[in-house]
């Protein structure tokens, strides 16, 4: 059920890469907008990190699939954190949607998955540390 440190470090790197960059592109959105002749503007940090988040997100995926093969498999029989894991992995499947629905959808469901994006992505360090510092129960505990 471990992960190597190889791909752990790579779980990491991604992860840290998405999450600095969505809260960089929110943050950016939120306060760094200037008005300009035709209404509001992006700043540059905004444009520039829109599509590094989504790259990041493309390269988190994919190693999340490592993952499900190396980790999430195994847990899921061994009957291990599940809660948290589901947690994490329901949050992510919403926020692969809600991206999706940002780029593709109609104007009113851009605006609906712009609010509500942000404050799940941001909600997901905290569940990553909650499964991860979680202490592992023994068979006889359950």
């Amino acid at each position: 059920m471990k992960v190597s440190k190889r791909i752990k470090r790579l779980l990491a790197i991604s992860f840290s890469a998405l999450y600095a960059a969505g809260t960089g592109y929110w943050l950016s959105h939120l306060f760094l907008r200037k008005h300009g002749e035709f209404g509001d503007e992006p700043h540059f940090l905004e444009r520039a990190l829109a599509p590094i988040h989504l790259g990041a997100a493309l390269i988190f995926i994919f190693i999340l699939g490592i993952v499900w093969e190396k980790h999430i498999r195994t847990a899921l029989k061994i009957h291990r954190h599940r809660f948290t894991g589901w947690s994490f992995i329901g949050l992510l499947c919403f926020l692969s949607l809600s991206g999706i629905v940002i780029i593709y959808a109609s104007e009113d469901w851009i605006k609906l998955a712009q609010k509500i994006h942000p404050w799940v992505g941001v909600s997901l360090l905290p569940f990553l540390l909650i499964h991860v510092t979680k202490k592992s129960r023994s068979p006889s505990e359950r």
